[in-house]
């Protein structure tokens, strides 16, 4: 049988130059593996100002590529990539926040894993990340999709300051063919910038740690969409 996304790594390190090649065990894959689309719709029309350069679409290969170059991880013995996640190595629980609001005041379990933030600080927050991304020097984009039913799935971007979490993130959601990518238009989107550390006494939070939720919940926070894409479950008989 086939394995479609399989890919051999061949590394050698000569001159003080670490170099990777790649080999993918049937040539009908490799436009998947090496492809690199652009985005249909531009950062800067969605609002973000950045002079980074952006790595957009890229395939698992490059990402790879991307990450060794970037010192963000390395080969194992057998090719896959290894990468350390540093001192936190899983979920953050108490580093999650929500804006209290009107919309959200009766519809979330607040508590001591979903804390209130005020829309004050969440809009001091939101103002000093975007313009932490617009400081990045480079970017990686993804166009995904969020489920595999096209009658339900919604349209993911996920902008990355890393080139592994942007490989993570194309194995966690759905990756749309070249084609989908040309009339992509995101519906939802995920910033994800871990080098950015939160002030506690401008925003309010209690570790200057794992604030990706707060900014997620700006941009995916729409109960709308939901209910468009995600209709109700008919009532039993």
């Amino acid at each position: 049988m086939t394995r479609p996304y399989l890919t051999f790594y061949d590394a050698s390190y000569t001159g003080g130059v670490f170099k990777v090649h790649t080999y993918a065990l049937d040539s009908q894959f490799l436009p998947e593996l090496l492809m690199s689309t652009p985005l249909n719709i531009s950062l800067a029309q969605q609002g973000f100002d950045t002079e980074a350069t952006l790595f957009c679409n890229l395939g698992t290969a490059p990402l790879v590529e991307a990450a060794l170059a970037n010192s963000e991880g390395m080969l194992a013995k057998d090719g896959p990539l290894v990468v350390k996640t540093g001192a936190h190595t899983g979920r953050s629980a108490k580093d999650k926040y929500i804006v209290r609001d009107a919309e959200t005041e009766n519809s979330i379990w607040w508590g001591k894993t979903n804390v209130a933030m005020d829309p004050a600080h969440f809009a001091a927050l939101k103002e000093d990340f975007i313009a932490a991304l617009g400081g990045k020097d480079k970017l990686y984009v993804a166009d995904l999709f969020g489920g595999s039913q096209p009658e339900h799935r919604v349209n993911v971007r996920v902008i990355n300051e890393l080139a592994w979490h942007n490989l993570f993130i194309r194995t966690l959601l759905v990756r749309p063919s070249q084609d989908e990518l040309t009339s992509f238009v995101p519906e939802y989107t995920i910033i994800d910038l871990p080098s950015f550390r939160a002030d506690p006494a401008r925003r309010c939070i209690v570790q200057p740690i794992l604030v990706r939720m707060v900014i997620q919940l700006c941009f995916l926070a729409c109960q709308a969409l939901v209910k468009q894409h995600c209709p109700p479950m008919p009532a039993a008989h």
